[in-house]
């Protein structure tokens, strides 16, 4: 009912890029790699030393790695013409795990890339670069953070190993944007489809990006996928948030049946306390009244 709901009112304007099915339509088809080279070129010209002139797009479709994940994972993966491998995943709901799971993939990615016969020295360059809907790195005030492998001097070794993060969530309007806050713009929320085709305007790669929300929605297929994966997604978020509130709820009964029985337990003891107490000062009471009638005073009594 929800999906028929969909299919019936949502409209281009209400398409979400960060919905990774229409993410990897904008950015992982060779027909549009145009959008996908300058995406990269953005986020990697300096690391890599080098313009990006070309791509080549490989299979990045993966089931999911265990069974308790319900969802697969719909990146982009592709080959630089100057050689190193690169992996794109949109992430939208954080798991807490993002900074291991990325060094996980770059690390199966890296191991791909080496074959039976080879030497180590043929193992390429891999990059992985996470677009965030979430923050990750609150203490970096920078929406791009890359990582790599420095020494205590802040030298870089070993620059196989590249891990890039985008977090969206940190994207603040302004009227003069970094061509890296651009496409923040484009993935954000905090802006309307109108304000995105303002940008686009003055801007060719920006205007592709828009246009291709026009293709997107012009096939049926690609809709119907995309109302399927927010439906996922849904029921994803909707398991996690029951998982969550089911823990909650066996913790506090938890902690009130705990609380109860360490209550009882303190009072066993506090009662076995108080009996001794007032079983001595019992004890000395009739001590005081066997010793009066024998006739010893008072005041004798007290001095003993």
């Amino acid at each position: 009912r929800l999906k028929v709901y969909y299919m019936d009112n949502f409209t281009k304007e209400d398409l979400n890029p960060t919905n990774d099915v229409f993410f990897k339509f904008i950015f992982g088809r060779p027909e549009r790699k145009q959008i996908t080279i300058a995406f990269l070129n953005d986020l990697l010209e300096e690391e890599l030393g080098h313009e990006i002139k070309d791509l080549t797009f490989t299979n990045s479709e993966y089931v999911p790695d265990k069974a308790s994940d319900k969802l697969a994972r719909l990146d982009i993966v592709c080959a630089l013409d100057s050689g190193e491998k690169v992996d794109v995943e949109m992430q939208v709901a954080n798991e807490h795990n993002i900074q291991k799971r990325s060094l996980f993939y770059w690390s199966r990615m890296y191991a791909n890339s080496f074959s039976k016969g080879r030497v180590y020295n043929s193992l390429l360059p891999c990059i992985c670069i996470n677009v965030l809907d979430f923050i990750e790195f609150k203490e970096e005030p920078e929406a791009f953070i890359s990582l790599g492998i420095y020494s205590k001097r802040q030298k870089r070794y070993m620059k196989d190993l590249s891990l890039h993060f985008l977090e969206i969530p940190k994207f603040q309007k302004k009227e003069h944007m970094t061509r890296i806050e651009r496409w923040l713009a484009m993935f954000s929320k905090k802006l309307t489809f109108k304000e995105k085709e303002a940008i686009a305007r003055k801007d060719p790669i920006m205007k592709d990006v828009i246009d291709s929300y026009d293709l997107f929605f012009s096939d049926e297929k690609e809709k119907n996928n995309y109302i399927n994966r927010e439906m996922e997604i849904l029921d994803h978020n909707s398991s996690i948030k029951r998982a969550t509130e089911d823990g909650i709820k066996q913790g506090v009964e938890k902690g009130i049946k705990q609380g109860r029985k360490e209550g009882r337990k303190e009072g066993r003891k506090e009662g076995r306390k108080e009996g001794i107490k007032q079983g001595i000062a019992r004890e000395k009471e009739n001590n005081f009244v066997a010793l009066a009638k024998d006739g010893v005073s008072s005041a004798t009594i007290l001095r003993a």
